[in-house]
């Protein structure tokens, strides 16, 4: 699958999660990135609970993105691991951040994939569903490159009893 982003930022999140979080501790009705970035402390809870896993200040181009496997020959520019994910509704999003400032996750609510229309007419792919089995989830975030420089994000997902919180802001999503 190939996600584009314009805001320099992808997440990961379960909606159904995500949003029985908000409605536990934020607003509902407000943007939901901007309540994560206003609110250091729910951002933190959003971490620690495995609700919502942002990979911030990552170039705004395409990305051609896997799921529990590095495809073949690709050359692996980063890995870093043990990020949290709790899946409650066999579902997952990838998705532009960005999206996450725009709503309160009504365009995720009727579709498997969102897209955006180009300036040029061309359609691009800014956020998409997965299907993944409910439970606690390690992530590992592997980033490579392949013959032409595609740059690929593969998430390896291991189920866990519990989780290691670590912050995403910490770490540099570089392809060069």
């Amino acid at each position: 699958m190939k996600i584009s982003t314009a805001n320099y930022g992808l997440c990961l999140f379960d909606k159904a999660n995500l949003a029985g979080f908000i409605a536990r501790n934020g607003n509902p009705r407000e943007k939901i990135l901007k309540q994560l970035i206003d609110n250091h402390n729910l951002y933190l809870r959003a971490l620690e609970e495995g609700v919502f896993l942002p990979i911030p200040e990552i170039d705004s181009i395409d990305y051609f993105i896997t799921f529990d496997l590095v495809p073949d020959n690709n050359i692996v520019k980063f890995k870093y691991g043990q990020f949290n994910l709790n899946v409650i509704n066999n579902e997952i999003w990838i998705s532009d951040i960005g999206l996450l400032n725009k709503s309160n996750l009504k365009a995720f609510e009727t579709t498997s994939k969102i897209e955006n229309v180009l300036l040029n007419g061309d359609i691009e792919c800014i956020a998409q569903k997965h299907y993944i089995e409910n439970g606690r989830y390690e992530i590992e975030i592997i980033g490579s490159v392949d013959t032409n420089s595609t740059p690929c994000l593969s998430f390896l997902f291991s189920k866990c009893n519990g989780f290691i919180v670590n912050d995403p802001r910490e770490y540099v999503f570089e392809f060069d």
